[in-house]
């Protein structure tokens, strides 16, 4: 972290810039005492977001979608342009360019000025199916999924306190705990949710397929 005092940021702050746009942030400071941050932005994004990088190393086993045992179910829930909210199996249908992707999520998705995120709720799926034996992967999920979803472009969202709040607001139309997370999400943070699934579409929730 750089610190700069209120003069030092007005006579050189271009001095700083290359770090800025390195990540490194500058503490801006009065008489000694931080009164705020300055971060770089990150870089804008004008190649299109590729799919499929991960093309032959995931497969979506049968059973994935099937209702989870009730030892982890209920383990769960004791736990637990608008830019877009991948599901879990539309974030691996893009990553391994799955012909079940529709043209319209497609396009969305590629579009390099739409923002586009993966729930940290969605890596938590990924990896209990991947524990129960639903789900092959080349590689430890702790490994493969960050690095795939970085290299098509896709941003983490974690699950914060109001979205898990949320839950006591959704109607009682089916018990995925996953879905209910990402729709939660997805309310909260005024996203679009990218999805075929048409349970989750019975909320009061944005989709796009």
């Amino acid at each position: 972290m750089i610190r700069l005092n209120i003069h030092e940021a007005k006579t050189h702050l271009s001095r700083y810039l290359d770090r800025l746009a390195k990540g490194e942030v500058i503490l801006l400071c009065k008489r000694n005492a931080p009164i705020a941050e300055i971060r770089g932005l990150p870089p804008e994004r004008r190649d299109r977001r590729p799919i499929g990088l991960a093309k032959g190393k995931i497969t979506i086993l049968p059973g994935f979608d099937d209702p989870l045992p009730s030892r982890v179910s209920g383990r769960l829930r004791n736990q637990t342009r608008m830019n877009l909210l991948l599901d879990t199996c539309t974030f691996l249908w893009v990553i391994t360019d799955d012909p079940a992707l529709s043209g319209r999520a497609r396009d969305l998705l590629t579009d390099p000025a739409q923002r586009v995120f993966l729930s940290s709720v969605s890596a938590w799926e990924i990896a209990v199916k991947f524990a129960l034996g639903r789900l092959k992967l080349d590689g430890p999920p702790a490994e493969l999924i960050p690095s795939e979803r970085e290299r098509h472009g896709i941003d983490s969202l974690d699950l914060g306190e109001d979205a898990a709040l949320h839950l006591t607001k959704l109607p009682d139309l089916h018990r995925d705990p996953f879905d209910r997370m990402l729709i939660c999400q997805a309310t909260v943070h005024g996203l679009a949710l990218v999805t075929p699934d048409e349970q989750i579409r019975r909320y009061p929730v944005v989709t796009m397929w």
